[in-house]
């Protein structure tokens, strides 16, 4: 049997906590995105209950009507 190196433990340990912790953060993001077009749209048609303008990461975020959240 081969016995791997310390170092390469190692590399593959942080490459799986970096692979988790990316799969976590881009899984904790709950709100549905809608292009800027779709947002005007229903902007237009009242359907936005409120919206949070983000301008230092130029995103748009808020709740429709229907309860349901967007970023944009």
């Amino acid at each position: 049997m081969k016995k791997y190196s310390s170092a390469t433990v190692w590399i593959f340990v942080i490459l799986i906590l970096f692979l988790s912790a990316t799969f976590l953060w881009n899984s904790g993001k709950m709100a549905d995105e809608i292009s800027y077009s779709d947002f005007q749209q229903k902007w237009v048609n009242d359907e936005i209950e409120s919206v949070m303008v983000h301008p230092d990461k130029m995103i748009i975020s808020g709740k429709t009507t229907s309860n349901k959240q967007f970023t944009t």
